[in-house]
């Protein structure tokens, strides 16, 4: 396959393609792809994403569909994350990430206040890549039959902050806190006693300080005028 590769927004000359994708992937995890049933989302891509307050995205390489997500409506304030695939020759290369991000610029752009996703335990390094996001867990919002985690993202910026500002701040106020099940009182780089941990967010370090008294372990939003998924920007 060629390295090349971009994310392109869905439209109805990829249905081919994405449907032999789909039956693809979903063979290699011992699911038959329906269409017309338990997949009918994605035999109506319009009627169940993009025409109702969402967006469906695929990732194409060689001509053809390696990967997908989409955006979903839930309820006015709260939209869904759907249908995060990637064929396995593509994964390791930032995809995954690119294609998320994509999701949570469109949820934001749209006006939802969470993104929430379902999955299972088995998808470690998903799970890993949507904590790294800012994705916390939640209760069980829906019936999915298939679902055993689920998580949500906060996309409401602090008072007084625009959707998408990226205000540089230092210390205390940068982009995500990190909960430890203990307190943390390890010393940063400079020795100073503070507490602070650097917590790697692609290929920006972001500064946090755990506090006295967390006991959850959990990634926050955003506490300051800074939206990191801004950050990021997919291939042209």
């Amino acid at each position: 396959m060629s390295e090349e590769w971009s994310i392109r927004a869905y439209v109805p000359s990829h249905r081919a393609s994405l449907f032999a994708f789909f039956g693809e992937v979903l063979a290699g995890m011992g699911y038959e792809f329906l269409p017309e049933g338990k997949d009918s989302d994605i035999g109506g891509i319009e009627s169940a994403y993009t025409a109702n307050r969402g967006s469906f995205h695929i990732v194409q390489a060689g001509g053809k569909v390696h990967g997908s997500v989409g955006l979903r409506k839930f309820s006015e304030e709260i939209a869904e994350l759907k249908r995060l695939y990637l064929a396995a020759e593509l994964r390791g290369k930032g995809i995954g990430r690119e294609l998320c991000l994509q999701a949570i610029r469109d949820a934001s752009a749209l006006g939802y206040k969470f993104l929430r996703l379902d999955t299972t335990p088995k998808s470690a390094a998903a799970i890993a890549l949507f904590t790294k996001l800012g994705f916390y867990p939640i209760p069980r919002y829906n019936a999915d039959p298939y679902a055993e985690l689920f998580m949500e993202l906060d996309l409401s910026p602090p008072r007084g902050c625009p959707v998408g500002s990226t205000t540089k701040k230092t210390g205390r106020d940068r982009a995500f806190r990190v909960r430890h099940e203990t307190q943390d009182q390890r010393q940063d780089g400079d020795g100073n006693g503070s507490g602070y941990e650097d917590m790697d967010f692609g290929k920006r370090t972001v500064k946090v300080a755990p506090s006295p008294g967390w006991l959850s372990t959990r990634i926050e939003p955003p506490s300051a005028c800074t939206n990191p998924w801004q950050m990021a920007r997919p291939r042209p």
